[in-house]
């Protein structure tokens, strides 16, 4: 963990499995997932994710998720909205960028590949922030199709 501003902090060590794995045991309600399910197996692999699904799942927390690819993996992961607790949106994408964000309670987690080849998270725990990302998210919903 690298000096952040207030109320923020940017994640890059080797393994951020466990602090992915983490993530379904903090959410409080509810979480939005942005970007593309591409990187989330490209940055932790195919296992991880299934794994992070199952405890999300098994604690009962449901998930809007806006992806920006339209790749066959994250088709096939759209087809188990119903089992898996989620509903998505895919806004096909071929050129963007491999990451994606969080948001829940009043934390923000994005997730990116930096410019030295690893994969790093900015987390931002900020209600006001928070609250303003949620409108956008809400916004970039309601902006697509069903």
């Amino acid at each position: 963990m690298s000096d952040s501003p207030e109320g923020t902090a940017i994640y890059e060590d080797n393994d951020l499995n466990d602090f992915y794995l983490n993530i379904p045991y903090k959410i409080d309600d509810f979480i939005w997932c942005i970007g593309s399910f591409e990187a989330v197996v490209s940055f932790f692999g195919l296992d991880i994710e299934k794994e992070f699904i199952k405890a999300r799942v098994k604690k009962g927390k449901f998930a809007d998720a806006v992806i920006f690819d339209d790749s066959k993996y994250s088709h096939d992961r759209a087809s188990k909205d119903t089992f898996e607790k989620r509903e998505t949106r895919i806004i096909p994408h071929n050129d963007y960028p491999l990451e994606f964000s969080y948001l829940f309670n009043s934390t923000i987690l994005d997730f990116y590949k930096d410019i030295d080849g690893k994969v790093k998270v900015l987390k931002t725990e900020n209600p006001d922030i928070a609250k303003a990302r949620l409108i956008q998210y809400q916004q970039l919903w309601n902006s697509t199709n069903r």
